[in-house]
Formats: C-alpha cells, sequence, structure tokens
C-alpha cells in the first residue's frame, strides 16, 4: 500500500507513543478533577445549586412520563391496572430498601442524624394507612382513586415551619390557601393541600385526605447524602369525584422556604383525573 516494512514500523511507533502520552494526560486531568470532588456532597447546595434549594413536587401513577392525566373507567380492571401497579413499583423498590435503614422514628423521632450512615425507614405501612393499599387496589376499583406525592431530594435542605402562634406573619398565599385548606396545620414538616385548579374543578374534585395527615413528615429531613435515603411520601385520596368530567387539580407543598411558582411548577405539581 505504498509504504515499506520500515516506514509502517516507524508510522505505528509514532501513533502509539502519541496516543499513549494522550490517554495519559486525559487520566491525569481526570484524577486531579476527582480530587476536587466529593462523593456524598454537591459541589453546589443552597442557593447556589441550579434548583435554587427549592425543591419540587412528583406524583405516582405516571405510566406515561409525557402525560399526566389518570384516565379510567369504573368497574374495568384493564384501565386502571396500568396506574395501581406504577404505585407498586414505588412502594416495593423502599420495602426492598428497607433492611438497610434505621428505625429512627421509632427510636429518637428527632430526625434524621447527620452522623450516621443509614438512612431512616419510612414504615409504609404505618404511615400511609389503611386506605390506600395495594389489598383495595389504592382505591382505583371503587372510582376512589389515591396519588402517591413525594418531595424531589435537595441536600441539607430542611423545612422551616409557620409560626401557628402567629398567623399574620404569614405570606398572603399562606393565608389564603394553607389557613383555610389545612386549618389543623401544626408546623411539623411539610404539609400538602390539594384543590381544583378552577371553581369548577373544585366542585367536581369533592372530599379529599392525605395520608399522612400531616403531610411529609419532618423526622426524614434533611437527605444528607445517605446511601438507600427514603424520602417521605404522602397519599392523597379522592373520595368522592365527580364522573365523566375532566378535572384539573393543583397540589402545593408548604413550608416557608418553600416558593410556589405556576410556570415551572416549584413546590407544586399538576394533574389530571377522568373517570368514565
Amino acid at each position: 500500500m505504498g509504504r515499506h516494512a520500515g516506514s509502517w514500523a516507524k508510522i505505528s511507533l509514532f501513533y502509539f507513543v502519541f496516543y499513549s502520552i494522550l490517554a495519559g494526560f486525559c487520566a491525569g486531568m481526570m484524577m486531579i478533577f476527582f480530587q476536587t470532588v466529593s462523593e456524598t456532597r454537591p459541589s453546589q447546595t443552597g442557593m447556589d445549586s441550579l434548583i435554587k434549594g427549592n425543591p419540587g413536587m412528583a406524583f405516582r401513577p405516571m405510566p406515561k412520563v409525557s402525560s399526566t392525566l389518570i384516565k379510567f373507567n369504573e368497574g374495568e380492571e384493564d384501565t386502571w391496572r396500568k396506574y395501581t401497579d406504577n404505585i407498586k413499583i414505588l412502594l416495593h423498590k423502599y420495602r426492598q430498601e428497607q433492611e438497610d435503614c434505621a428505625d429512627c422514628y421509632q427510636d429518637c423521632n428527632a430526625g434524621v442524624d447527620a452522623e450516621s450512615e443509614l438512612p431512616c425507614k419510612f414504615d409504609l405501612d404505618e404511615f400511609l394507612g389503611a386506605e390506600c393499599t395495594d389489598a383495595n387496589n389504592y382505591g382505583y376499583d371503587t372510582a376512589e382513586p389515591c396519588v402517591l406525592m413525594k418531595l424531589n431530594k435537595i441536600f441539607e435542605w430542611e423545612p422551616e415551619a409557620y409560626d401557628t402562634n402567629d398567623t399574620s406573619s404569614w405570606s398572603t398565599e399562606a393565608q389564603e390557601d394553607l389557613l383555610i385548606n389545612y386549618p389543623e396545620y401544626t408546623g411539623d414538616g411539610v404539609a400538602v393541600t390539594c384543590m381544583g385548579e378552577n371553581f369548577g374543578d373544585q366542585d367536581n374534585l369533592g372530599e379529599i385526605k392525605f395520608f399522612p395527615a400531616s403531610g411529609f413528615m419532618g423526622t426524614f429531613f434533611p437527605f444528607t447524602g445517605q446511601k438507600g435515603y427514603q424520602a417521605p411520601l404522602v397519599f392523597m385520596k379522592m373520595s368522592a369525584p365527580t364522573k365523566g368530567t375532566l378535572i384539573q387539580v393543583y397540589c402545593k407543598a408548604w413550608a416557608k422556604n418553600i416558593y410556589h411558582h405556576k410556570n415551572d411548577k416549584a413546590g407544586s405539581m399538576r394533574f389530571e383525573v377522568l373517570i368514565n
């Protein structure tokens, strides 16, 4: 191919040396880079992070990540089974991880131990109650669906409680939404409220319940990088939603250091329900 044996030997030696030096340079740069990165702590936290220390909310069931609509027919299992399966997958993962968790709530009830390598166990049977369970198909077989909610993890973030003794110091939004829709708020953890997006949705949503009633329990904050950390969960149950009508639901998480914005879904979430 136009080269003799000596020429091939020289060019092979050149590229061997060239790529060896290049690989060594990249390896050295990677070693220096990893010396500056912690395995357990992000380099940017709080207001310096991209999410600015403001947790978002997620929910299940959500079989399709591109759709927030929960739509099924009453009494037709093939229309709601995908939703119950989606909830079961998340809860099954929680149960599997609990073998390596500490029973913080029962032992001390004083929150996460920052020095502990074990995360706190979130006892599904105790905290989520008996109304939203696999045994009753999370209410979908009786057209009383349950929605599972979770806050996004933020390193070292702790909720700041509203002062229940001085509601006049609350923000206007908190006075209009939290104080009216959650009169039993005690200031512990992160409260949750859900309501219809519009006046018609509020009428069609009907009565709702939360399990635990207190919302996201403060015992499980903050997240400090514990392996297998279990974020607290909350079930919202719709007891009598109007059938044959699309209902838009807007849920908010409440703490003094959670800020809401409808456009970027900060501290909140939306989903739709349609039961035929």
